[in-house]
């Protein structure tokens, strides 16, 4: 999983910058130029009360992460990144087998919850060379 996270990481460089902090696959961080450097992974349980990511995952001895890299698993999720836990019903949706980037001070203030069920997230961090 993580080495086709990576490899989806790579391909995804080269598309158009998008200035919203949660963004599709089809974006990026925007600002941030390529290369970044896969730095941790996380897989995270999401189930019906709101989680956020590990800061042991995001914030090592060799940096912190600036970008990160989610793919959905199993059940739809919401997020929200603005500081406030997201519900079952409010949220930006994320499908199951939907990745989307994290970016910058989102990566500490993101929460997530699933809509029904448990899902799980896999989560690639990425720091600036």
């Amino acid at each position: 999983m993580l080495i086709r996270l990576a490899a989806l990481a790579l391909a995804l460089m080269v598309a158009l910058p998008a200035s919203a902090e949660l963004t599709g696959p089809s974006g990026r961080c925007a600002g941030l130029a390529a290369p970044l450097v896969p730095m941790g992974y996380q897989k995270l349980t999401v189930s019906s009360a709101s989680v956020g990511l590990a800061s042991a995952s995001y914030a090592t001895s060799a940096g912190v992460a600036v970008a990160a890299l989610a793919s959905v698993e199993t059940a739809a999720i919401n997020a929200r990144d603005d500081g406030t836990a997201p519900t079952t019903t409010v949220g930006m949706p994320f499908a199951s087998a939907e990745a989307f980037w994290i970016c910058r001070s989102s990566i500490a203030a993101v929460r997530f919850i699933a809509q029904a069920g448990d899902a799980t997230l896999h989560v690639v961090f990425f720091r600036t060379p």
